[in-house]
């Protein structure tokens, strides 16, 4: 249930956040953010403390709008500071980002094996959402007396009906990130228990390999987004990103049950490489093809729809492993289920590559060259 107050709101508040940003700035949409993660989570945690049902839940949903927000508003921070690297410096943040889950998810059960107190956790998580609200004072002082401009003329005219406006290769984009993030989402959720359920994993040997696509993920999405950065070719990097992704699932459902773990080792680095190059190669296209001063808002509503559709993801993956639990302990078929996830993914990838091709090839050039060749004037 508090899984489900954390996404819920996730639905819409990325677009309403990254669209305020856009009419009042940047600062003012992540000190809204960054408030909204800190007393969030001192309302989870002063209700888990206490046992109380309502503060939990609120906090829950008021830390959700909070952190996915934030996220709408560093990539709009990312993007317009290091424009010229764009996917390196969103390889980076991504990199950390899944750093800090992989930390959270290592530390926590230490913390509570040594001290048997779950609140403690909470409380621990409180202070980091603290250090996350005075980091991003600190930027926003840093880039009041910075040399860059950090207002831009036409806030006061920007209307949120400019959405439907927006290029179709922006549309196709977005449906592209949604059904990438649904396959990898999707596994998510299963991934240990199909490992050990399947091919017979203990619990720590299940984590292990679950860290090799980290791993890699956290060491290749910068090597990726230099190399997109310098080369370009967005499009086609998307389309070679999700066409990997489809082999692993591929090769997952080709896998005995009772195969070697070194091909699960192998379908575990394929899988990593391919989201990788997702990764690095989705979100910065969202700048190339849209005007600057809508940029929040754009990267908004994309995390809108995403967040809309992995709502779903999981629920349909619980109920596919529930019915066809006689094979494979129902996980074969999941995995079937990501591949068809995957597919979509990659045919949606070659739709952006053609599209690009055709159009004024926004996503092919490096991003300077694609951003002074982008049409930015998509009416008020």
């Amino acid at each position: 249930m508090l899984f489900s107050f954390y996404y819920l709101p996730n639905i819409f508040m990325p677009l309403v956040i990254g669209y305020l940003s856009d009419v009042f700035g940047r600062r003012f949409g992540l000190m809204l953010s960054s408030s909204l993660i800190f007393f969030g989570h001192l309302l989870f945690a002063i209700g888990i403390s206490g046992r109380m049902f309502v503060p939990s839940v609120f906090g829950r949903l008021v830390f959700g709008i909070g952190a996915e927000s934030y996220i709408v508003v560093v990539l709009e921070c990312l993007s317009f500071w290091n424009f010229e690297f764009l996917s390196f410096s969103m390889g980076i943040q991504s990199a950390a980002q899944r750093f800090g889950s992989a930390l959270n998810d290592f530390m926590l059960p230490l913390i509570y094996e040594k001290t048997k107190n779950l609140s403690l956790q909470f409380w621990i998580g409180l202070v980091l959402a603290s250090l996350c609200l005075i980091s991003t004072i600190i930027f926003s002082i840093i880039e009041c007396f910075s040399f860059k401009p950090c207002s831009r003329s036409v806030r006061g005219s920007i209307r949120i009906t400019r959405i439907f406006n927006f290029p179709l290769l922006y549309w196709v984009l977005t449906l592209y990130i949604s059904f990438s993030y649904l396959a990898i989402i999707s596994l998510n959720t299963v991934a240990s228990g199909m490992l050990q359920t399947r091919f017979g994993f203990t619990v720590s040997a299940a984590g292990v390999t679950l860290c090799i696509p980290l791993v890699v993920i956290i060491f290749g999405n910068p090597v990726f987004g230099f190399l997109i950065d310098r080369l370009g070719r967005y499009s086609t990097c998307c389309f070679l990103g999700s066409a990997g992704m489809a082999l692993s699932f591929v090769l997952l459902c080709l896998l005995p049950d009772d195969c070697s773990r070194w091909a699960v080792y192998l379908w575990a680095l394929l899988y990593g490489v391919s989201t990788s190059l997702v990764i690095t190669a989705s979100w910065p296209g969202i700048k190339l093809v849209i005007p600057e001063e809508l940029t929040s808002t754009a990267y908004g509503l994309s995390f809108s729809i995403q967040d809309g559709m992995l709502f779903l993801g999981p629920v349909f993956t619980g109920l596919i492993v529930d019915a066809t639990k006689k094979y494979s302990g129902g996980y074969f078929w999941a995995s079937v289920f990501f591949l068809m996830i995957s597919l979509c993914s990659t045919a949606i990838g070659w739709m952006l590559v053609s599209i690009d091709s055709n159009g004024n090839k926004s996503l092919y050039e490096v991003p300077r060259r694609a951003i002074e060749n982008n049409d930015s004037t998509i009416p008020y």
